[in-house]
Order: structure tokens, then C-alpha cells, then sequence
């Protein structure tokens, strides 16, 4: 992740005419990824969330945001409900 980050940030301070963003996803409810894990592993991370899995719709509308705001360059969101590794 820390790569990722660094990347990113080089891109941004040498590129002036390209945008470049991170979108850092936790566990989203309904994906292919969620639907391989066992459901004792889901519960245990819902616990440690609060109840909470990011949504599908929380991911689409975050990259809507970071695509049609021209101002935001260089970040990391994050669309973890809260969790972060």
C-alpha cells in the first residue's frame, strides 16, 4: 500500500496533466470477494466494524467523486467503514 502511495505521489508532483488517485477498499458486502469468505470470517469482521461492510454504492460513489472533482489529486480514500490494516 505504501508503494501504491508513493507512486501516486510521484506521478502527481511530475505529470501535471494526468489526476491520479487511490480508492483503498475494505471487505464490500456482495462481491466476489465476500461471497468466497466463510461466514464466521465475515461475522468476525462485521464485529470489528461496528455491524458495517462497505457497500457496493459506497465504492461507485466515491470514484464518481474522485472523477468529477477536478481539484482532488493525489489522495488516498479509503472506503473501509472505519477499518484500515
Amino acid at each position: 500500500k505504501s508503494s501504491i502511495e508513493g507512486l501516486v505521489k510521484i506521478i502527481r508532483r511530475n505529470i501535471s496533466d494526468v489526476r491520479v488517485n487511490i480508492v483503498s477498499l475494505g471487505l464490500v458486502e456482495k462481491s466476489p470477494v465476500h461471497a468466497g469468505m466463510t461466514k464466521d470470517f465475515v461475522e468476525a469482521h462485521r464485529n470489528r466494524m461496528g455491524g458495517k461492510l462497505v457497500q457496493v454504492e459506497d465504492v461507485v460513489s466515491s470514484i464518481e467523486y474522485l472523477l468529477t472533482n477536478n481539484s482532488v489529486n493525489g489522495v488516498l480514500l479509503e472506503v473501509t467503514s472505519g477499518f484500515s490494516v
